[in-house]
């Protein structure tokens, strides 16, 4: 109750222990924070957790954390979207084996804009102007560490800003200068200047995401890690906690887990191993003389097709 007297967050009397945040359709309420981290070959969630913090930026490196210990081995991929950025676990993750794949705030805001256009049912010509030469419109070049402004110019490495809060990477082009479109894209005659932060260890996790491994394995990223919560809503009718408390919340998001995981594991089985696990559990069971129609009836529960087991029949 002090922190709610201090202002510090407010207090819910239904159920004390949630905290105001956005849900995943940005509408603010009493919610919890639900991590989850899955397996991009079968779609298993390996961990799970509910914190009560509003934003994702100090999950990271505890999700790394955790499936170290339940993979035993720090040589994995984790790939996260921009909301998991944050300086100081940014450069504590880097500091393991784990090789991290996240989009830096100018990635994700040309992919927010791209989605906002998809969204849009008429086209606004001057709106349009207004966002064609935000920073998130210039393409990032890798490999010669540039940028690619929407009209062609390439903007080089200039120099180094030094300011009270950190050094800045400054890029810039003389041909700006001539270019019909500077009244339009920069503050002065002397053309466009983009600023980025100076960090070695920064610029290095940007450069992993733009490699050809790094944009692969973010391209799947929303049809396992986002996918996961589609299925848990939709297959598994899920509509969120009924229970109330931190501990009582997780042990129920553990129970919704198992299923969905027992699911997945029915799914990838190969029919031919599921006859053979059968097979042996046969040899042991005849000893005991049980009716071995049991396991005839098993197998036909199943819906089988090329081999494998899509679901449970009903």
């Amino acid at each position: 109750m002090e922190a709610n007297i201090n202002k510090d967050y407010s207090i819910n009397t239904v159920d004390p222990e949630t905290r105001h945040m956005d849900d995943k359709k940005r509408i603010s309420g009493l919610n919890y924070n639900y991590q989850q981290a899955i397996d991009d070959k079968y779609g298993m969630i390996v961990t799970h957790y509910i914190t009560q913090h509003p934003n994702d930026q100090q999950e990271a490196i505890e999700i790394v954390n955790r499936l170290q210990r339940i993979l035993n081995k720090k040589e994995f991929t984790l790939v996260v979207d921009h909301g998991y950025w944050n300086i100081n676990v940014l450069h504590r993750i880097y500091r393991t084996p784990t090789k991290l794949i996240i989009p830096c705030r100018t990635e994700a805001m040309r992919k927010n804009a791209k989605q906002r256009e998809k969204n849009k049912t008429k086209f606004d010509e001057k709106e349009a102007k207004k966002q064609r030469f935000k920073k998130y419109n210039f393409k990032y070049l890798p490999k010669e560490d540039a940028y690619l402004c929407p009209a062609g110019i390439k903007l080089t490495r200039k120099d180094n800003e030094i300011r009270k809060e950190g050094a800045n990477k400054r890029y810039g082009s003389k041909k700006c200068q001539t270019c019909r479109y500077i009244v339009e894209c920069a503050k002065n005659e002397y053309g466009r200047t983009l600023v980025d932060k100076f960090d070695p260890i920064l610029d290095k996790i940007k450069k992993e995401y733009y490699t050809e491994y790094g944009q692969t394995a973010y391209s799947g990223r929303e049809s396992h890690a986002e996918g996961g919560f589609a299925i848990l809503l939709e297959s598994r009718n899920f509509r969120g906690i009924k229970t109330k408390g931190v501990k009582k919340a997780n042990n129920e998001m553990t129970r919704t887990t198992i299923t969905h995981n027992i699911k997945k594991i029915h799914k990838h089985i190969n029919n031919k191993t599921l006859k053979k696990i059968l097979n042996e559990i046969k040899k042991e069971k005849q000893k005991q003389h049980i009716n071995m129609n049991i396991f005839d009836k098993w197998k036909n529960n199943y819906i089988i097709k090329n081999e494998k087991i899509i679901d449970f029949k009903n």
